[in-house]
Parts: C-alpha cells; structure tokens; sequence
C-alpha cells in the first residue's frame, strides 16, 4: 500500500500521465503462493480448496512495471510477504478494531451484531 501511496504522489507531483502502468513487486508470485501466505499470516486455520478452472480466471499473466520504471523511476521496495503482513495488519486496526469499537459503542444487541471473519 505505501508503494501505491509513493507512486501516487510522484504522479501527481508536477507529472499527469493519462496513461496505464502497472505495479509489479520483486518476483512473481502464483495464486497458491498468495492462498499460502494469507494461511501463514492470519493463522486462523485458513482452508485453500483447489476448484476447475472457470471461463476468465487468472491464467499467469504477467504484469510489466518497466514503464512506471522509466517514467517515475518507481521500484519495489518490500517483497510480498512483507506487504501482505502489511495489509493485514492495516485491516486488523482499520476495520476489524474500528467495527468492534463500533459494536460496542453503539452498544448494538447480540442478535443484530455481525460477524467479521478473521
């Protein structure tokens, strides 16, 4: 997420580009790749169920950042893992806490409470 932050603010910083680039990190990484971390990192006893392929789903392409290279001289800093571990920190104290104070401050009745799933 910051590295989308820095970049945004490169763009907008005196440069506008009506133009797509594309934010790629360090490596390639593969959708079971992704699955497995999120299981490591939120150690809730994530199940990945392996289903067919359907029309449209991710077939390996890959993305290139060589142009938001040239152009903004952006780069990866952190790699996955660490980004991951960043994005669920991030959603723990900015959705999960932020609902629960919510919850408990409104004071919301048992049967009418949701559930967040972690």
């Amino acid at each position: 997420m910051s590295g989308n932050t820095e970049t945004s603010r490169g763009a907008i910083a005196g440069r506008r580009y009506q133009q797509l680039l594309n934010l790629e990190g360090m490596r390639r990484i593969t959708i079971k790749e992704i699955a497995e971390t999120i299981q490591k990192l939120v150690e809730n006893n994530v199940k990945i169920e392996y289903l067919p392929a359907r029309p449209g789903d991710y077939e390996g392409k890959e993305a290139s950042n060589d142009k938001i290279k040239r152009l903004l001289g952006w780069e990866p800093k952190i790699d996955f893992e660490e980004g991951m571990k960043r994005a669920i920190d991030w959603y723990k104290v900015e959705v999960v806490k932020k609902t629960t104070d919510l919850i408990t401050h409104f004071k919301i009745p048992k049967d009418l409470e949701f559930q967040v799933k972690r």
